[in-house]
């Protein structure tokens, strides 16, 4: 795996099997992951139109992506690093029910079962809330939050279960608490 941020887009780069809440989500192979920045006024009736023309712009396959959105400027992009996971956050609070969006990406540098990549999903949001409630907020999330979940093809290693209990999802946690944290912060939200 490699990342990089350009042009306000953050993009994850490798041979990912993902399952993703995001823009035309789901389950397959990917081969990016991105999250775009878009202006606090973006209105897009067709967001998956939106992400494919850039994707297409920089000559990429658009079958071979997850797309997500947020008005979080990247300079408050959040990188959690803990073995075998990394983790990416943007988090934004400004407005919980239109402009605040939290978008979290775990990918994993070990193979997950495929409950465990539903289950980090459900690990990522009780973390996602519980960090909030903790900050002193009164909401759990934002009506636009999206979730990426990932692994690398052919990684050494394998998580059959990713519940808060397990190793893996004590990290996810720890990411994702600590990750939301430092982007709100970097973000003056907090």
């Amino acid at each position: 795996m490699r990342y990089f941020v350009a042009d306000g887009t953050l993009v994850v780069e490798g041979d990912f099997e993902a399952l993703s809440s995001g823009v035309d989500g789901g389950r397959r192979r990917v081969s990016r992951i991105i999250n775009k920045q878009v202006p606090k006024d973006f209105d897009c009736v067709r967001p998956e139109a939106y992400l494919d023309d850039y994707v297409r712009s920089k000559g990429w396959d658009s079958a071979l992506y997850f797309g997500l959105l947020t008005a979080v400027e990247m300079k408050n992009l959040a990188v959690v690093r803990l073995e075998p996971l990394t983790t990416f956050i943007t988090a934004g609070l400004s407005n919980p029910s239109r402009f605040g969006t939290i978008n979290i990406i775990l990918v994993s540098d070990e193979g997950l079962s495929e409950g465990a990549m539903v289950n980090s999903v459900i690990t990522t949001t009780e973390a996602k809330a519980s960090i909030l409630r903790d900050l002193g907020f009164d909401f759990y999330g934002t009506t636009t939050d999206a979730a990426v979940v990932a692994y690398e093809r052919g990684s050494s290693g394998y998580v059959k279960f990713s519940g808060s209990a397990t190793d893996f999802g004590s990290k996810t946690v720890k990411a994702v608490r600590g990750g939301i944290e430092q982007s709100l912060r970097s973000a003056g939200e907090v």
